[in-house]
């Protein structure tokens, strides 16, 4: 998944080098245990990024130097779909005063409008709606703006689909009965 966000978002990665401007840490256990550990330290929950650095070879992974706590982030982003992890980064990491930003499905978006409301979230990208928005707001329209057209047109099109089927339903129904219907054949 982080390959693709690095091939979708080439030109942010090209002037950023691995592991003094950013580190990838790689898929973390989703549940409270894990989150609530990575909040008091990093090196003790992980010992290797994605790519099997050590996260102390701080030759390789200078960045990590500096950063172990949740108070050592400036901002967290967080991408899920499942409830609970938001509540669980709020509990450890937004009690740090670390901000939180969330990018989740537009049905989930509702449910943590009491996070922004108590201010331990500071923005919610919600579905491609939202994404179409950044994407233009930016001016770098890209795959949240094409997955909004195409949405669009299959909108268009279920509806000619739809009308489509009614017409041939109404004529159906406005169609003599005699001729909508064979007359059974009488045995004698």
């Amino acid at each position: 998944m982080f390959e693709k966000l690095r091939s979708l978002a080439s030109n942010i990665f090209a002037v950023k080098q691995y592991g003094f401007d950013y580190v990838f840490l790689g898929k973390i256990d989703h549940n409270r245990t894990a989150v609530e550990s990575l909040a008091t330290s990093i090196r003790q929950t992980l010992d290797r990024d994605y790519y099997n650095n050590s996260v102390t070879d701080y030759v390789r992974l200078p960045i990590m130097k500096n950063v172990d706590e949740a108070e050592d982030f400036a901002a967290v982003f967080i991408l899920s779909i499942e409830t609970e992890i938001f509540e669980w980064y709020a509990c450890y990491w937004a009690a740090c005063g670390v901000p939180l930003i969330i990018g989740t499905l537009k049905v989930v978006a509702p449910l943590l409008e009491n996070y922004m409301r108590n201010r331990q979230v500071i923005g919610i990208i919600a579905g491609c709606d939202a994404v179409a928005g950044y994407e233009i707001l930016v001016n770098e329209a890209g795959r949240g703006f094409a997955a909004i057209k195409n949405r669009n047109m299959a909108y268009v099109l279920a509806a000619a689909f739809m009308l489509i089927a009614n017409i041939i339903i109404f004529c159906w129904e406005l169609k003599p009965k005699s001729l909508s219907r064979p007359k059974p054949i009488e045995h004698g």
